[in-house]
């Protein structure tokens, strides 16, 4: 099965991930005669019809569910959900993947829970490193004021959702983000710049790889 040229767009919950994506998928010089799409960890649940499943009803029901799970079951329900979406990405046979996130951004917010990093490094052993990872940082107070509505899974599962509790969770997710990717190769991007400027910066490091 061919494996396609994994890129992935990483960062903590209101870096920037999916709107930068979105803007360099539309660039259609770079990627002329190329099967390129977005993967992301819900993928499975978005199949046609006929090759679903397991349906999902609100991105409320997702996070009801994962409050119910168990750190050690949640971790592994994620980590099945993205190895899933490479796998979807596989037979679609695309040529270029952008990934959301990967699974550095969701071992990061598991880690923020209980601070099992090493545990849950060793779960990751068998996913394929990406050809390139370029990581958006921002400061928790950009990330509080770009999200739109903030999820329970982000906010620690505080009793209250809240800009107060998904801010406070989000500096325990930050610290165990950069733990993480201290261990993995990557382009690190200010995520406080105009997203042309970065979709600049990640088109010329692309231009001479794809």
């Amino acid at each position: 099965m061919k494996e396609p040229q994994w890129i992935c767009i990483t960062g903590t919950d209101g870096a920037g991930k999916s709107s930068l994506i979105e803007l360099l998928l539309q660039d259609q010089t770079l990627f002329e005669g190329k099967k390129v799409k977005e993967v992301t960890i819900w993928d499975l649940f978005y199949l046609p019809k006929e090759e679903q499943y397991l349906s999902i009803s609100s991105k409320q029901a997702v996070d009801l569910y994962l409050k119910s799970l168990s750190p050690q079951s949640r971790t592994f329900f994620l980590l099945h959900c993205f190895a899933q979406a490479l796998e979807i990405a596989r037979k679609e046979e695309i040529d270029i993947a952008f990934v959301n996130a990967y699974w550095y951004k969701y071992l990061a917010t598991e880690v923020a829970y209980d601070g099992n990093l090493e545990h849950r490094l060793s779960l990751v052993a068998s996913f394929p490193k990406p050809d390139f990872v370029f990581s958006l940082s921002v400061s928790v107070q950009t990330a509080s004021q770009r999200k739109e509505r903030y999820s329970a899974f982000e906010s620690g599962f505080s009793e209250v959702v809240d800009t107060l509790s998904f801010a406070s969770f989000q500096h325990k997710v930050q610290a165990a983000y950069q733990q993480i990717m201290s261990k993995v190769e990557h382009f690190s991007l200010d995520g406080e710049l105009p997203l042309l400027d970065l979709k600049k910066q990640i088109m010329k490091t692309l231009k001479t790889k794809i």
